[in-house]
């Protein structure tokens, strides 16, 4: 069975925790703050410092989620065509060390 996608995004799936019906977490979220902007003025009243609208906050109907992982380590794919210590893989995991101490 295929998973249920948001009826606003449709790029993420349904949000199994929240009772409001086809509606993703990232969704909800924004339209709570959005509900928020709107209740307290701040478009007449002047941007606010803790409102995620009046700070720019990207719109997650309109913004895909990121792809790719999350651990947020970078890796570095170098090659080792131009060093001179033998190919083998102990050797290339000391001058992978080696450079990442650099």
């Amino acid at each position: 069975m295929a998973r249920k996608l948001c009826t606003y995004c449709t790029f993420r799936p349904v949000s199994s925790d929240l009772l409001e019906g086809n509606i993703c977490e990232a969704c909800y979220d924004y339209q709570g703050h959005e509900n928020t902007h709107s209740d307290e003025s701040h478009e007449t009243e002047g941007a606010q410092d803790d409102c995620l609208i009046c700070q720019g906050a990207p719109d997650p109907e309109t913004t895909p989620p990121a792809k790719g992982h999350s651990n947020g380590i970078a890796k570095s794919h170098t090659s080792h065509a131009a060093c001179k210590h033998p190919k083998t893989k102990k050797d290339r995991a000391i001058c992978r060390k080696a450079r990442a101490a650099e």
